[in-house]
């Protein structure tokens, strides 16, 4: 078949979008160089669109890739419920969520999917201009890098509470040092940008009250105000580390279902969590928008 003009750029497209998302999930092998040596880089190889692959070479790459290497067929099942539905029936303030997600690599070498997490923080600055939430976007790439900032998602859960501020963050960490290192980007950052004082804070943020069970890190840290020229500081008298579960990490409890030995799943599995993106989030927008995007899934969707 005669290489048509009209192939030749679905072919450079195609190559520009899809092949960054197979260099993505091999990104532990380092640069392509071509090489087929060890069994990775010949499956990185066997998934590259290259410059003059024809249309059934393509397709061939393509379903292998999908269908074989990251098992899309096989992606668990979902509950859920249509975004304009959810937003109808809960009150969402805007805010920001920056997500997280294990390497793809790491996460295979352990036979599971891959861990993901979120924070998220209230925005009170303006959204009403595409040009700040660009420039918004652009500060976020500057605080997290392209893809470089991680933290080691744990089993203890640590509270930063300000209720002064009315800011409230949580999440899972191994250690104190995790924690601090995420929550002091998303205060210091201008990510959250202070107003004034609303009337309806009580209402707002009635579920802000500080947890009941929890016990104070750093009591005789002395109160530390970053100098930051705008944004929020970051205080360790805000810090706070809950008592821990007496959960079994490892369940050994199977079950026979259907005939097959059936384990319950592990809780709160520790590992190495990545920044993916930020998406700004509010009530009246259908599909979140997407301020910065670190992977090539989502950077066609990302303003900048």
């Amino acid at each position: 078949m005669p290489v048509t003009k009209s192939w030749v750029y679905q072919r450079n497209i195609l190559r520009k979008n899809y092949n960054p998302t197979v260099l993505e999930y091999f990104a532990d092998l380092g640069a392509d160089d071509g090489d087929f040596s060890s069994g990775r880089k010949a499956l990185r190889q066997a998934c590259l669109i290259k410059p003059k692959d024809g249309q059934q070479m393509v397709l061939h790459k393509m379903g292998f890739f999908y269908n074989v290497i990251l098992e899309v067929h096989n992606q668990p099942s979902i509950y859920g419920i249509p975004v304009a539905s959810f937003k109808e029936n809960i009150t969402i303030f805007p805010q920001i969520t920056c997500h997280f997600k294990e390497r793809d690599d790491i996460a295979k070498v352990n036979n599971r999917r891959p861990l993901t997490a979120q924070c998220s923080i209230r925005f009170k600055g303006d959204v009403s201009s595409k040009g700040e939430l660009e420039s918004l976007g652009r500060k976020i790439k500057s605080i997290f890098g392209s893809g470089s900032f991680h933290f080691s998602k744990g089993r203890q859960k640590y509270t930063y509470y300000d209720a002064e501020n009315s800011i409230k963050l949580d999440g899972f960490f191994t250690s104190e040092s995790d924690a601090k290192s995420l929550f002091d980007k998303m205060l210091v950052s201008r990510i959250f940008r202070a107003g004034p004082k609303s009337k309806n804070r009580a209402l707002l943020h009635k579920d802000f009250r500080k947890p009941k069970s929890v016990v104070r890190i750093n009591k005789d840290t002395n109160d530390k105000m970053l100098d930051i020229q705008s944004g929020m500081a970051y205080h360790d008298r805000c810090l706070s580390v809950g008592t821990k579960p007496h959960f079994d990490w490892t369940p050994n409890d199977p079950e026979v279902i259907a005939g097959k030995s059936v384990k319950s799943p592990q809780q709160r599995v520790p590992g190495e969590v990545y920044f993916t993106h930020a998406e700004l989030k509010h009530k009246k927008l259908k599909e979140d928008i997407i301020l910065y995007a670190a992977t090539p899934q989502r950077r066609r969707q990302s303003l900048i």
